[in-house]
């Protein structure tokens, strides 16, 4: 069996789609005794759409998973190609133009809009190969 990632959740929904599930995201430092106190805590709750591995009823406490490599992608998708496609474009304009810096690293950057336009176009596609499930804990 692949690796998996996993998170843990609470049913917020069902319906014949899936579910929802709420995953309460907490910095590290929130585990701190100082944490009530400190302003670097911090809280974010995301909202994952899921396919049910069991019977599941609202407020029943999940685990979220989906598959490691899968993550890697999402990551590579959303980062490291941008990234690559930024300081390539800043090399090359830089090199074969006498355009500044400043000029290279703004066009690069603009480039990034057509990249996630492309993303954006083709979300429905990239949203199926990520397929999260929930099962009962």
């Amino acid at each position: 069996m692949a690796e998996k990632i996993e998170h843990q959740g609470i049913v917020q929904s069902v319906d014949k789609q899936g579910v929802r599930v709420v995953i309460v995201q907490n910095a590290a430092c929130s585990t701190c005794a100082a944490g009530s106190s400190c302003m670097a805590a911090e809280r974010k709750e995301k909202i994952i759409d899921a396919l049910p591995l069991d019977d599941l009823k609202e407020g029943d406490e999940v685990r979220v998973l989906i598959e490691r490599r899968l993550g890697f992608k999402a990551v590579l998708l959303a980062f490291v190609l941008p990234f690559i496609l930024v300081i390539s474009l800043v090399a090359l304009l830089s090199r074969l133009t006498d355009l500044g810096d400043a000029w290279a690293g703004t066009i690069a950057l603009a480039a990034l809009i057509p990249y996630y336009l492309v993303i954006a176009f083709f979300r429905d596609r990239i949203k199926k190969q990520f397929t999260f499930y929930a099962e009962k804990l």
